[in-house]
């Protein structure tokens, strides 16, 4: 029977650890940590529990052993308070507590006997202070981990070093330590329940000599091949190693709202909660929502609030069709906007019956599937794949109205909506079922780029009728493809109503899920989810490396890259 230890302090043997160049000789003790254990009976947290550090009092309960801890004992940079994930949010991570005399800066690194696998770590205080309290992200399983603190103050240097053996057990046998990856993905063999049978697909592309944005890839939305849940959120190097894994429920949604300058992020836990979550792993609140079903995307709004695309669970007549919001302070939930009332004629035209076969929270008809949304000032940008159209929603807090829509001007012809329907301002082929958009603006008013995951494969099975070659698409179905998916980069004119296809990069095809990513270098990051494919690309559009991490079963939702500063780095 597993024991049921949860808060444990480490054994740790503190080494004497000097360095030069420019600091003074400084060192430690060398005297062992002391090694403290303590037990909670009443709840398991550990690293694949998956509700548990979100029930009741879980964080409440640890919180107050951490106290006694600290107010039991004076810890020192040599002989510090170290803790492997007690909250048992933040897998492969240590919780660390000290104090030093001067005020110091501290920063990271972690070892381990593998010439494969990297040093990993970083500045961990932006000010120099007198209490120092971190979460060590990086260790990695399997290894035993030498763990090196380093403080300075003025001149003086001093770092500890220890040791701590990571078992390999603290993953589940379906979870991966490293993950390959490639700097030459030129064609795909395609075979899976979302692409139909075993092909090849020639991607052509060119390799890039640009180096890969710092940072952790952070992947969400990998199923259990028991169930068909999503649990967990992974953290991988650009090595390809794993070096940190949020616990939670992923079955609802597929991003985390990180907010740098409190020190939380806010993540789903389950389809009817979200969870805020400080940066050393503690669960501040836990916010329920209602009748309001979560899926896909959460965005904070300018008050710091978050929006949530939503099922209206109150009723079984539609699904994921609306938006919600979560006042941060208050954890009221309210609706803030139902398409169905924007839209009604048009759903009103959809078959009733028809219930999409491709996931969706809830029963009823999922006539609009709402994946994606952007917030820029009082307007939205929202992703529909079941239309394949991205529609602007003007003053969507205040008062809501359709601005536009870019999509298949045939989809919408012979409805009141297509006098909304953007005009081509160059030739190309309409997304198709599109995923996670972004909102890059320009110096010229009402000129703008908005960016996606095209997964070019259109389908809508709540309009069966619909003949999608028309508008480029040989298939009917996401079952079948011949070609591949893409990063599509849009110049959005409003002066002029104009969209203009300014450029796109041919990836791994995806029939579902999926996302694109534009980080702060310029880099591009894609996740071809369907085949567990992600990849980063210069701005240029050449491929710098690609990363296959198998799906556990289904797919992988989404890919994103953070470096995190100013979160768990400085």
């Amino acid at each position: 029977m597993k024991k049921k230890t949860l808060l444990k302090v480490l054994p740790v043997v503190a080494a004497a650890s000097f360095a030069f160049g420019g600091f003074s000789l400084a060192g430690c003790s060398g005297e062992s940590v002391q090694v403290i254990e303590e037990k909670i009976e009443d709840i398991q947290i550990t690293d694949n529990a998956i509700e548990a550090p979100y029930k009741d009092d879980a964080s409440e309960n640890v919180q107050k052993q951490i106290d006694d801890l600290k107010a039991g004992k004076t810890y020192t940079s040599s002989d510090p308070l170290v803790m492997y994930n007690p909250y048992g949010t933040l897998g492969l991570s240590l919780y660390v507590y000290f104090q030093t005399e001067e005020d110091a800066k501290v920063s990271y690194n972690i070892s381990v006997p593998d010439e494969n696998i990297p040093d990993f770590g970083g500045d961990l205080s932006k000010e120099p202070g007198k209490e120092h309290e971190y979460t060590l992200l990086g260790l990695v399983p399997g290894y035993v981990n030498t763990v090196t603190i380093t403080t300075e103050s003025g001149n003086t240097k001093k770092e500890v070093s220890f040791d701590y053996n990571c078992p390999r057990s603290v993953l589940t046998e379906k979870e991966h330590v490293t993950i390959d990856s490639t700097s030459e993905l030129t064609t795909m063999s395609l075979e899976s329940e979302f692409t139909g049978p075993s092909k090849e697909i020639s991607l052509g592309e060119e390799k890039s000599e640009k180096s890969l944005s710092d940072g952790l890839f952070l992947i969400m939305g990998n199923y259990e091949l028991s169930g068909g849940i999503r649990n967990y959120a992974y953290m991988y190097d650009n090595s390809g190693v794993i070096r940190g894994k949020i616990c939670a429920d992923f079955s609802a949604a597929g991003n985390i709202l990180f907010d740098n300058e409190n020190g939380f992020f806010y993540l789903p836990v389950s389809n009817d909660k979200i969870a805020k979550v400080s940066k050393l792993g503690r669960v501040d609140k836990v916010y329920p929502l209602g009748n309001l079903l979560n899926h896909h995307d959460e965005i904070f709004d300018n008050d710091g609030n978050i929006l949530f695309l939503a099922t209206d669970n109150s009723n079984n007549e539609d699904v994921e069709d609306c938006i919600g919001k979560v006042d941060v302070k208050t954890g009221e939930v309210s609706l803030v906007l139902d398409l169905s009332d924007l839209f009604r004629s048009y759903e009103d035209s959809c078959d009733k019956e028809a219930k999409s076969a491709y996931g969706s929270a809830g029963a009823g008809m999922d006539w609009m599937h709402i994946n994606s949304i952007w917030l820029e000032g009082d307007d939205a940008f929202l992703s529909s794949r079941e239309t394949s159209t991205v529609i602007k929603i003007n003053n969507l807090l205040t008062n809501p109205s359709i601005g536009y829509l870019i999509g298949s001007e045939n989809f919408w012809k012979g409805t009141e909506y297509e006098q909304y329907v953007l005009k081509k301002a160059n030739e190309f082929d309409i997304q198709g079922g599109q995923h996670h958009l972004m909102y890059f603006p320009s110096e010229e008013d009402g000129v703008f780029n908005l960016t996606m995951y095209n997964n070019n494969m259109a389908t809508c099975v709540t309009r069966p009728g619909y003949d999608w070659t028309q508008d480029g698409f040989a298939n009917l179905s996401i079952q079948d493809s011949n070609e591949p998916s893409y990063y599509y980069n849009y110049k959005v004119n409003e002066n002029e109503k104009t969209v203009e296809l300014v450029d796109s990069i041919a990836v791994p095809v995806s029939g579902i899920v999926s996302s694109a990513q534009t980080v702060s270098n310029g880099n591009i990051i894609t996740d071809s989810g369907v085949q567990g494919i992600f990849s980063e690309y210069d701005s240029e559009g050449k491929l710098i490396r690609s990363y296959t991490c198998p799906p556990i079963s289904r797919f992988l939702y989404r890919v994103f890259k953070y470096d995190f500063k100013g979160f768990f780095f400085q």
